[in-house]
């Protein structure tokens, strides 16, 4: 387990960054079903946030569930599989430049403290390339969950895309999250529809 002293400044300013009033940054969520050649109807889902659309495909018979104040969606898998999570901060998105990737390094220890982390590099997506982390955790009922997390740049945030699921089953489940990274888009709100609003 690689552990990393977090400077007690750097923890404040990620505490102030992710406890700012959700109010002051509008979040909308949407659905709409699309059709994808051979494979059917989905329901597409799509978050407005900071000047950007956020859109994906959850697996079929998931629950998807939004809380606007906290600025999450979470896809809730079937069977007891696992479950993926998007989570919208205001951390700076300058810490995913290349050469702070020590710093995220300790992003992550500090949301994972007694966690076992291992920095693979990084994941191809339909929102292109992004920074990756797996995090094997212990639970109070003697069992293992591993976390696949992902991040993407905002203009003025972060997204943190995570998947995770018992350790044993993990194998499966990072296939259907690799299939649900494949279909993920973030992009910028279309100029009419951002007129519109105004």
């Amino acid at each position: 387990m690689r552990r990393i002293g977090i400077p007690a400044g750097f923890v404040f300013l990620m505490l102030w960054a992710t406890t700012l009033l959700a109010d002051e940054i509008p979040f909308n969520f949407y659905r709409s079903t699309i059709s994808l050649p051979e494979m059917g109807d989905f329901t597409n889902y799509v978050v407005k946030a900071d000047y950007r659309q956020v859109s994906f495909l959850p697996p079929r018979d998931s629950t998807v569930m939004c809380d606007r104040k906290l600025r999450n969606v979470k896809v809730n898998l079937p069977n007891y599989q696992g479950y993926f999570s998007l989570q919208w901060t205001t951390n700076d998105p300058a810490i995913l430049a290349g050469d702070r990737r020590d710093d995220l390094m300790q992003y992550v220890q500090y949301r994972y403290p007694n966690a076992t982390i291992r920095d693979p590099g990084g994941s191809i997506t339909g929102a292109g390339w992004a920074p990756a982390f797996t995090i094997e955790q212990a639970t109070v009922y003697h069992t293992k969950l591993t976390t696949k997390m992902l991040f993407f740049a905002l203009p003025d945030g972060v997204l943190e895309v995570s998947m995770t699921s018992p350790s044993a089953s993990f194998p499966s489940t990072i296939r259907t999250f690799t299939t649900f990274l494949a279909y993920l888009h973030n992009e910028p709100i279309p100029t009419k529809t951002i007129a519109a609003k105004q």
